[in-house]
C-alpha cells in the first residue's frame, strides 16, 4: 500500500507535460502525473483515500470549504464517488473517497475552479499536507 504526502495539492505547481504512446503529449495535473504512474491502466476505474489532518477547532470551516466542491464534483461525467468521512478515533481526521472512470476524468477534476478554491480554503485549516492513497480495482 503506497501512501503519498501531497504537498501540491495545497500549493500552486505548474502543469507537467506527460507523453502517450497513442497521441500526442497531454498537458497533466502533477497529481495527476503522481496517480498515473500507479494505475495499470488509466483507462480503467480506481478509487483514491484522501486523509486530512486538521488543526484543532478547524472543523467547521473545513466541512464549509468542502461543501460548494463536494455538490460540484459529484455532477463531473468521470466521477464515480466523492464522499467526504471523519474517522470515529479523531475528531481531526477526515477522509474523502474518490472514485473516477479513468485518469483523464481525474485530471479534468483537477483543474475545475471550483477544487482550486477548496484547496486554497484548506491551506490554514490543515496540521499537515493531505495524504493520497491511490486504489486499483479488484479484477
Amino acid at each position: 500500500m503506497r501512501v503519498l504526502l501531497l504537498a501540491s495539492l495545497i500549493s500552486s505547481l505548474p502543469t507537467v507535460v506527460m507523453s502517450d504512446d497513442a497521441a500526442a503529449a497531454k498537458e497533466r495535473h502533477p497529481l495527476a502525473v503522481t496517480v498515473g504512474e500507479q494505475l495499470e491502466n488509466p483507462n480503467e476505474s480506481f478509487g483514491m483515500w484522501v486523509t486530512f489532518e486538521l488543526k484543532a477547532d478547524a472543523a467547521p470551516e473545513f466541512l464549509k470549504a468542502f461543501d460548494p466542491a463536494v455538490r460540484a464534483t459529484r455532477k463531473e461525467t468521470g466521477n464515480l464517488a466523492y464522499n467526504l468521512h471523519r474517522s470515529a478515533e479523531s475528531e481531526t481526521t477526515y477522509r474523502l473517497y474518490e472514485g473516477w472512470k479513468t485518469l483523464d476524468a481525474l485530471d479534468s477534476h483537477l483543474k475545475q475552479p471550483y477544487l482550486t478554491k477548496l484547496l486554497a480554503d484548506l491551506s490554514d485549516l490543515l496540521s499537515e499536507p493531505p495524504a493520497v492513497e491511490v486504489l486499483l480495482p479488484v479484477k
